[in-house]
């Protein structure tokens, strides 16, 4: 069986490492937006600009979260029909596991899957 090779477009490993950066951001915007009505007790205009910008910000990861997990359930598609994935996941043992960036052979099909800590050693 002939090694695949990596499909075009953003990898599901990457558009997983993008949301992973994303999130963070969400977070902050919705825990913002009663952290500073609990931090700032007065009825002020600063607060409610402060309470705008957190609604904002966790809006704005909200929507990046859900455009971006829809982009990574289309790569993990492209990535499984070309007979490859480049996620570290147990389920796909059947595929070849492929690293993202360089389309190098991570595991065969039928081989243990890899983690990535063993992999970065």
């Amino acid at each position: 069986m002939e090694k695949p090779e990596l499909a075009r477009g953003p990898s599901a490993y990457a558009l997983i490492r993008l949301e992973l950066m994303v999130l963070p951001i969400c977070v902050l915007g919705l825990a913002g937006v009663p952290l500073s009505a609990w931090l700032i007790p007065t009825v002020s205009q600063a607060r409610a600009y402060v309470m705008i910008a957190f609604s904002i910000l966790g809006a704005c990861g909200g929507a990046a979260l859900i455009v971006i997990g829809v982009l990574l359930s289309l790569a993990m598609r492209r990535e499984a029909k070309a007979g490859y994935t480049t996620l570290y996941d147990s389920r796909k043992t059947h595929l070849w596991q492929l690293d993202s960036r360089t389309g190098d052979v991570i595991r065969r099909p039928g081989q243990p899957v890899v983690n990535q800590r063993r992999r970065n050693r």
